[in-house]
């Protein structure tokens, strides 16, 4: 067989075919060359040994090398091979993919479908939830790319946001860090595996959507807010709101009732130590004794950030209710959502939940998005604005003489929370500033006049505020606070018994009507002077003032200790008295205290070394505009410009009895003989006083 001849060449033209193993010099061929080599090819495809080795000269390729290109070529073959099986493999498993939230059976175009249309209500979800950080989006997307932080920021941690295994939305309100949680566990962070879980993801969004409408109509007065034409106070327009917010109703009945109100005012507390108060159940109870006679955290589902508690939800049990048996409590499950909006603003944010929703209705009110915005303006105060929405049942059924004060928004609005929040600020300060008139009554009352002495007796008379509250909540679920009974003529006093160390206390209350304006009737019974017209313990004798301490800007509100004008011995009773006023009315609660105990109590003993039976009055006006006249909570009668009906005053005594209780029969006609004794009494001298 004729080849070509082999021809060197240095042309640019020359294209390099190979390599010589022994030379390593590059030989080139002219293209007519390489057009003769694959004419040869194409007659003789599948040369044998002699013409491979004939072309291998003719290419300058020793013959080893040329087994070295078949053998390579082979390998690359194989592996092409290899990579098409693997490519159709492939494409086989991906027709029977599917995510974790769909069957086996379902075809992959359906899965898909089913991923986008998460994806995009994932996306939805994301725009909503981010109008509710106080930060730029920009900025909340690279946060959310980060790292979780070693420091805890004011605002960078406050939302995150995330798709877990499930493809349902995870969120996570506050610190990330183990140091913001404590003790707790951060449940948030966890994918909602399970229905608890679950449960928990769902808080937390109703707790962040509160927190959202709260800010809107906090921040907002027209179109929502509008002034009654009865009293000028702001009520919500219901029309306007549920045009934009939707609203469930949760009773049925043409006589379910929506309540709503709206206050500004300055408080002496510093914002942190409110955000405090109002996270912690203790703290919130002692703070509103008056209106809050139980408060609880079921659930601490986030703890926030530990230098604000930014992030921070609770699940609450709380019962608000007016000092009088004829009112019945409210009671609530609720969540309590804590958020700074800006720095040195914070709002708190309560909204019902239906906590035992698997028992069935377990309350006739339901607390719509309520709450507060406070907005630190110094370092010792605060303003602080309130909303309260509250829709309640046809079958919560108020006493007629009460009947306005609570319908119309004056018993739970937002204007007695805070003004009552006012008061005890007030007080709060007078425990470390405000000095005392001086009594020469002996070494007790000489304590007194020390900062310490002062706190330790403002404590004390808190207790007995407090415990004077608590006897008045109208409900049987209290533990310990015990369930009245009506006598059996419907006059309207209840009566109780309460287990006490080795004897029993009975507690008798009621309420009733005055034609008399509130102011006399309080200043009536603050009197120590003339306590011996109503109280039997007296005897008859006068009683006097020996110790004084201010608790307000209104010489009205202030701490009192009464003993009797005659000799006191050292195991003698004196009588610690509070008398205040707050938008509702005003009040006089007392308690015998034991001289020996109180002078151990003043010695730094603890407050439980002292006995407290707690007993008072609370008086209101009888005109539906009582919080008309912003002089209301300074002392003055409240009249507003409206002529006054009257008063309503409610009595509430407790009496400690030895020995073995006979029958409840006994025990409600001496309880009813007391009562009616005492507002006879009460009568019988305000209404002397009117005729001279």
């Amino acid at each position: 067989m004729d080849l070509p001849t082999r021809d060197v060449s240095d042309d640019d033209d020359e294209q390099e075919m190979n390599q010589s193993s022994d030379t390593g010099k590059r030989l080139r061929h002219s293209p007519n060359q390489i057009l003769r080599l694959q004419e040869t090819f194409n007659v003789l495809p599948r040369p044998d040994k002699k013409q491979r080795l004939e072309l291998a000269n003719e290419l300058g390729l020793e013959p080893k090398q040329s087994l070295h290109e078949k053998a390579v070529n082979s390998a690359l073959r194989a592996e092409n091979e290899k990579i098409l099986n693997e490519i159709m493999e492939m494409k086989e498993a991906m027709k029977n993919i599917f995510c974790q939230s769909c069957k086996p059976n379902v075809e992959h175009e359906q899965c898909l479908n089913r991923l986008r249309l998460e994806n995009a209500l994932l996306k939805e979800k994301y725009e909503r939830l981010i109008k509710f950080v106080p930060i730029e989006k920009e900025k909340l997307s690279l946060e959310l790319k980060k790292e979780p932080p070693t420091k805890t920021s004011p605002l960078g941690d406050f939302l995150k946001l995330g798709v877990s295994e499930s493809g349902s939305l995870n969120l996570i309100v506050g610190s990330s860090s183990k140091s913001s949680l404590g003790s707790q566990e951060n449940v948030l962070s966890k994918k909602p595996s399970n229905g608890i879980e679950m449960e928990t993801s769902r808080m937390l969004e109703v707790g962040i959507a509160a927190k959202d409408e709260l800010l809107k109509l906090l921040r907002t007065n027209e179109p929502f807010w509008v002034k009654s034409q009865v009293d000028r106070r702001l009520v919500l327009h219901q029309q306007n709101y549920e045009n934009i917010f939707s609203r469930v109703d949760h009773f049925d009945g043409a006589d379910v009732r929506i309540e709503s109100s709206k206050d500004s005012r300055i408080v002496k507390f510093k914002a942190l130590d409110l955000i405090d108060m109002f996270l912690d159940s203790e703290k919130w109870t002692n703070l509103f004794p008056i209106i809050v006679s139980k408060g609880e955290t079921i659930k601490v589902l986030e703890s926030g950030s530990p230098k604000n508690r930014n992030g921070a939800l609770l699940l609450m049990h709380g019962e608000m209710h007016v000092l009088s048996p004829l009112v019945p409590c409210r009671e609530f499950y609720f969540l309590r959502f804590c958020a700074q909006v800006e720095a040195n603003i914070w709002v708190i944010a309560d909204v019902s939940y239906d906590y035992l929703k698997e028992n069935g209705p377990h309350s006739s009110t339901w607390r719509f998005p309520s709450g507060c915005i406070i907005h630190q303006i110094s370092s010792g105060t605060s303003q602080v604005s309130w909303i309260e929405h509250v829709e309640v049942g046809a079958n919560v059924e108020v006493h007629s003489i009460y009947r306005d004060i609570v319908n119309g928004a004056i018993a739970f609005g937002a204007s007695r929370w805070l003004m009552e929040l006012q008061r005890m600020g007030e007080r709060l300060t007078r425990a470390s500033l405000e000095s005392i008139a001086s009594y020469d009554k002996g070494e007790i009352f000489s304590v007194i006049t020390s900062p310490e002495g002062r706190r330790r007796v403002m404590q004390l008379a808190n207790e007995v505020v407090k415990d004077f509250s608590q006897i008045l909540a109208m409900s049987s679920k209290l533990d310990n606070i015990p369930k009245y009974f009506i006598d059996a003529d419907d006059s309207g006093v209840r009566f109780c018994l309460r287990n006490n160390t080795n004897s029993s206390i009975v507690i008798v209350a009621s309420s009733i009507s005055l034609p008399i304006p509130s102011h006399i009737v309080f200043n009536f019974l603050k009197d120590p002077a003339r306590r011996f017209q109503w109280d039997v313990i007296c005897n008859g004798k006068p009683w006097q003032e020996v110790a004084h301490i201010s608790t307000g800007t209104h010489p009205n509100n202030y701490v009192s200790i009464i003993e009797p004008m005659e000799p006191r011995c050292e195991d003698s009773v004196v009588i610690m008295q509070e008398c205040f006023i707050e938008p509702l009315g005003s009040y006089v609660v007392f308690s015998p205290v034991n001289v020996p105990q109180l002078k151990m109590f003043l010695d730094g003993h603890d407050s439980s070394m002292v006995s407290l039976i707690p007993s008072g009055f609370f008086i209101s006006e009888e005109s539906h505009s009582l919080l008309n006249d912003e002089t209301t909570s300074s002392g003055s009668n409240g009249n507003g410009g409206v002529k006054t009906r009257g008063s309503l005053l409610t009595v509430a005594l407790q009496i400690l009895m030895h020995g073995e209780i006979m029958s409840l029969e006994s025990v409600a006609d001496a309880s009813n003989t007391l009562i009616t004794t005492t507002l006879n009494n009460i009568k019988r001298a305000l209404l002397f006083d009117s005729q001279i």
